[in-house]
């Protein structure tokens, strides 16, 4: 009996605990080049950029393979964003790759691996920003949502393919676009890798309530079944 109730128990917590709502969004970058075509946008903002200036691009599966798919289908940004990074000279690199738009009633969860190349001594930073369309039309990524590495520390990225997850809660539906913003200085830059990105809504409260409520009734019930006697044949 008690084994039952601790059951019962579980799945109720885990109805009013659970973040897990529609899938908005998933992207495995296998071909970086096609995203421009479904509606992502990449928009380099270093300072000093050339016509030899990057933007995000394919992954290289010769410095280190994805985390799931083909050696290369990963995203990154790295030193070659501007010319300062290609110089080694001081000076702010700032890389956007921009999502789609982006429908939710009340927030998302992004979750996504990123990594840097394991080489000593570099600092590479990555914001995810929220935007959304302002009274003036345009759109304004003011929101940050989460950040690697905002401080530009060396070494402050992993080196290892890690899991990040960063959810951004708003009182009204939101309609926007998620920006993933490479950030480094040209005299210490290497780059940034991100792969596996999934972004899920938050369920409304309301479905969250649903959901814990028919779990835990149906836990009740299981629990208000009389228990059969004798001896069965």
């Amino acid at each position: 009996m008690f084994k039952r109730v601790a059951i019962a128990a579980a799945l109720c917590a885990a109805a009013t605990t659970s973040s897990a709502g529609p899938v908005l969004l998933q992207q495995g970058f296998d071909n970086v080049a096609a995203l421009a075509g479904q509606g992502w946008s990449l928009v380099n903002k270093s300072v000093a950029t050339t016509a030899d200036s990057t933007f995000w691009q394919q992954g290289n599966g010769g410095l280190f393979a994805a985390q799931g798919g083909s050696a290369g289908s990963y995203a990154m940004a790295n030193y070659t964003s501007s010319l300062n990074g290609l110089l080694q000279t001081s000076g702010a690199i700032e890389n956007w790759l921009i999502t789609p738009l982006l429908a939710a009633a009340g927030g998302y969860t992004v979750q996504f691996y990123a990594r840097t190349e394991d080489a000593a001594g570099w600092a590479d930073g990555l914001e995810v920003r929220s935007g959304l369309v302002g009274s003036d039309g345009q759109l304004h990524f003011d929101t940050l949502v989460g950040s690697l590495n905002p401080l530009l520390e060396p070494d402050g990225v992993p080196g290892d393919w890690t899991l990040f997850s960063f959810t951004a809660n708003f009182a009204a539906p939101f309609s926007g676009q998620l920006a993933f913003v490479y950030k480094a200085d040209g005299s210490s830059a290497n780059l940034i890798a991100i792969d596996e990105l999934n972004v899920s809504a938050v369920p409304e409260p309301a479905s969250l309530a649903l959901a814990s409520l028919g779990l835990c009734g149906m836990a009740a019930a299981r629990r208000r079944r009389p228990q059969a006697t004798g001896v069965a044949p």
